[in-house]
């Protein structure tokens, strides 16, 4: 009744606000309703940076989990088989994709559809992430990532003691990292971390620092892409949710990674 759609960009000051969080397992914390919009539009507006591109949820292979309610404020998990053509691997990917809302009814009518999303977690399967991120990880996005660094962020770039002439050292310095780290978490010193800040970078520049290779603090005195928050989905979701979605995998013929390519 609300509407609510996380890829509803144009939307999100009807359900977020500034005290708003999206808890993003590997990728870390998100807060306030523009910054939430940044990360989400890595998938709804992916194709302009090549990575994820015509992401679709089918609504018809779509569960959820029971509502915990507590006066006007609730929690709903919901998980549905999405598609995406990821780029890198020119191939299109099913995966279970699920979404837990802690959200406030803000009205108080016979039909309430006034909502206040207070936490938005984000559940994709793991070993899914590792091989996107792995695939993008080459040199046409080192390449991508470096000329964003250089013409969005002139500072960052010469901070790193890059230049014109010294660009192929960028490329290879980003290519030393791994693409992902530790337990396939994204948000720390890895390359797949540089491809999601340098997609933010490339139309907000406060994510400038994080493209950085050495530790940059940003305008709110932050580093990110160095130090992993060292979230997981078992960190964000209860053992019942996982257990939920991996059923639901194998349900719709996904197995138990909850991943396909070729789909």
């Amino acid at each position: 009744m609300s509407g609510f759609s996380p890829f509803d960009l144009e939307q999100y000051d009807k359900w977020f606000d500034d005290s708003s969080i999206a808890v993003i397992p590997d990728t870390g914390y998100y807060v306030g309703s523009e910054n939430i919009k940044e990360y989400v539009s890595i998938f709804s507006e992916g194709s302009t940076y090549k990575l994820f591109e015509d992401y679709i949820s089918d609504s018809e292979n779509q569960q959820f989990l029971p509502i915990v309610a507590q006066g006007n404020k609730c929690t709903i998990t919901l998980y549905t088989k999405t598609s995406s053509y990821i780029a890198p691997l020119n191939d299109t990917i099913d995966f279970v994709g699920g979404t837990k809302l802690h959200y406030t009814i803000l009205d108080d009518g016979p039909n309430p559809s006034k909502i206040l999303v207070g936490q938005f977690d984000a559940y994709v399967p793991k070993n899914m992430l590792t091989l996107v991120y792995t695939a993008a990880k080459n040199e046409d996005f080192a390449t991508r990532i470096c000329q964003i660094m250089q013409d969005r962020c002139p500072s960052t770039f010469q901070n790193n003691c890059y230049t014109a002439k010294s660009f192929n050292n960028c490329i290879d310095d980003l290519l030393s990292l791994p693409a992902v780290g530790e337990g396939g978490r994204i948000d720390g010193k890895s390359f797949g971390c540089r491809v999601n800040h340098a997609f933010f970078a490339s139309t907000n520049d406060s994510h400038c620092p994080h493209t950085s290779f050495i530790p940059e603090y940003d305008s709110s005195c932050v580093v990110k892409c160095q130090d992993s928050y060292g979230l997981s989905n078992e960190d964000v979701f209860y053992p019942f949710e996982l257990s939920a979605f991996a059923q639901f995998g194998v349900a719709i013929g996904l197995g138990e990674e909850q991943w396909k390519l070729g789909g």
